[in-house]
């Protein structure tokens, strides 16, 4: 008979996955600019401030659940195949939105690149198991050097993000990568980072070592610093902004916090609606924001009823659709 499963560990998976509903909420906010018709201010705020700490935590979440596999190649190998097989099929997916038109030189140059690193929201999906297979590689190294490389990781792409917006590389090479966002939001500056602090956080058992207190105090003074990065950068012109550095505090307190959490319940289903959502939304959102443009909040409102009723749908098909989420 094998060992009865542990009532909390099993609660701490429902709260983070009922976590992972509320940030594919967030997504798709950020991706419709929620609000943005009645306050541009607090949309300003929304999106470049609450609704950015959906993907790194997203990140720790993969990296938090894949230190259980890790150490076994055959299981760490099916889950990578398995992503690697996902951002297969939702390129093709969304193959009609990115396909070249006219078939020029930088069009299909253009094509080249987006296969590599995602079309839209896909590069999340990419850079899940290219991460995972360079934190395989490494971990091993003490939690000292994987905190040490990552927080320089994080900060080397969040300081490229910040020249590349706000400032004017010189050099003709940096002159040349500045407008794409691929160069800081990818893998290794953003999805390496994370997903250490997720790994590290279940190998070291951080949820249950680092007190409430301590984490209450975290999240105030990472709250409290992220509302002044985000308004220095609404001070400074209506950019988007990915790597806020106050990320790196907020967002694993929030998901330290929230694994504390004990509820009762299977959160299996939630899993499947977030991935879901997080991966259907574009469909609607690109199909109809032409029509509803000017009316931010209703086109959110129309993407998420439209992703949840899609992932409602693909979770309950045969397994061999369901496979895909």
């Amino acid at each position: 008979m094998g060992a009865k499963a542990d009532p909390i560990d099993a609660g701490r998976s429902a709260a983070i996955d009922a976590l992972k509903m509320v940030l594919a909420v967030f997504v798709v906010g950020l991706h419709t600019s929620v609000l943005a018709e009645y306050s541009p201010q607090l949309s300003f705020f929304l999106v470049n401030g609450l609704f950015r700490v959906a993907v790194p935590i997203f990140f720790i979440i993969n990296g938090f659940f894949l230190a259980r596999l890790i150490d076994d190649p055959a299981r760490f190998a099916s889950w990578a195949r398995h992503l690697f097989g996902m951002y297969a099929i939702w390129m093709l997916v969304f193959l009609p939105f990115y396909l070249p038109v006219n078939g020029t030189f930088y069009e299909w140059r253009v094509f080249c690149a987006t296969l590599a690193t995602g079309y839209f929201h896909l590069w999340y999906l990419i850079a899940v198991p290219l991460a995972g297979l360079l934190l395989y590689k490494v971990r091993h190294c003490g939690t000292v050097l994987l905190l040490g490389v990552a927080m320089l990781l994080f900060l080397c792409g969040a300081a490229w993000q910040y020249i590349s917006l706000y400032g004017n590389p010189e050099h003709p090479l940096l002159e040349r990568l500045a407008p794409y966002e691929w160069t800081w939001r990818n893998f290794l500056f953003f999805g390496l980072p994370f997903m250490t602090a997720g790994y590290l956080a279940a190998r070291e058992d951080w949820r249950h070592k680092i007190s409430g207190t301590a984490l209450a105090i975290l999240l105030a003074v990472g709250a409290l610093l992220m509302l002044g990065e985000v308004s220095l950068a609404y001070s400074m012109g209506d950019r988007k902004i990915d790597m806020l550095l106050t990320l790196v505090i907020v967002c694993p307190a929030i998901f330290l916090a929230v694994a504390r959490l004990q509820f009762s319940g299977d959160g299996r289903r939630l899993a499947l609606l977030s991935t879901g959502v997080y991966l259907i939304h574009p469909l609607p959102l690109l199909l109809l924001a032409p029509h509803v443009h000017a009316h931010r909040t209703v086109l959110f409102a129309l993407c998420l009823a439209a992703a949840l009723a899609a992932a409602h749908l693909l979770s309950k098909s045969k397994p061999w659709l369901r496979w895909a989420i």
